[in-house]
């Protein structure tokens, strides 16, 4: 399945509390105010000598300040959002990937997921009888048409077919999409070769390919450690141990490397060609 990254702020927030107290004699044991919105609670009372030494009921005015530092964090959605709008006229490539994912988990062991599809217009429209073929290191293979897919309010014809053979880094996969007014095609190399360490403290790979990124995912589906998505991260990347401080249980650790293709010839729109690996830990 296709990954596409982005950047989003998470707030990182603190608290700052300012006690005022009003008509009373010094208060001692001051509790922590409610926690607005579930954000980190920093007070801490101190005792304050009150103006007033008449003995009148104390009453405390808490005034909350928050300041905020904000980090970017990648997160991901399976599928690209599209661009909005119609899609352009000729042959068009929406969505295409040639993705191979290695799954090592806890409670299933290895296994593969490696699949192939491109969802395409043709001047703005579906188009049932395109020859869509993947020509790669297993030979090759054409892509059946799936019927249609809707992205954005925009429809699109779905070929796609999973892949038995065995995935090649460095191997050339083309793909190629003959349509009613010609043929698109894009020629991609398959970068990844992913390598974890048996412990999570390290990730690595053999060919970087456009893109990589490491990310380790929490018990509780936080991210607690994360690299740039971006060009020429050197492998292996070490992790720290505290991506694994979160609490006890499963972590996973996921490494993905991609290629990009820069143009589509005789057409436009994406393909890119993905290795992942997710492994998971038990801390």
């Amino acid at each position: 399945m296709k990954r596409f990254w982005f950047l989003s702020l998470l707030g990182s927030l603190t608290l700052g509390f300012t006690l005022i107290l009003t008509g009373c004699p010094a208060k001692k044991g001051l509790t922590s105010p409610s926690n607005p919105s579930g954000l980190t609670d920093t007070f801490t009372p101190t005792s304050t000598t009150c103006a007033n030494n008449q003995g009148t009921p104390c009453t405390a005015t808490v005034t909350v300040t928050p300041t905020s530092t904000f980090y970017l964090i990648p997160t991901y959605t399976p599928y690209p959002s599209p661009t909005a709008g119609p899609p352009p006229s000729g042959i068009y490539w929406d969505s295409s990937l040639v993705g191979h994912d290695v799954f090592s988990t806890v409670s299933s062991g290895t296994t593969i997921q490696f699949l192939a599809f491109v969802e395409l217009a043709v001047n703005g429209n579906p188009e049932s009888t395109c020859g869509v073929t993947l020509t790669c290191p297993g030979g090759p293979v054409p892509l059946p048409y799936r019927g249609t897919i809707t992205n954005n309010g925009n429809v699109y014809s779905d070929y796609r077919d999973n892949l038995s053979f065995s995935y090649v880094v460095g191997g050339s996969y083309s793909l190629s999409t003959v349509t009613s007014i010609g043929t698109a095609s894009a020629t991609l190399l398959g970068p990844g070769g992913i390598t974890d360490a048996a412990d999570g403290s390290t990730s690595g790979w053999s060919s970087g390919g456009t893109y990589q990124h490491v990310i380790v995912f929490s018990p509780f589906s936080q991210y607690t450690f994360a690299t740039p998505l971006r060009y020429g991260l050197v492998p292996p990347v070490n992790i720290p141990a505290s991506a694994y401080g979160a609490g006890p249980g499963i972590y996973q650790l996921v490494t993905e490397c991609y290629s990009d293709a820069p143009s589509i010839t005789n057409g436009s729109g994406s393909y890119e060609v993905s290795d992942l690996y997710l492994l998971e830990l038990s801390k």
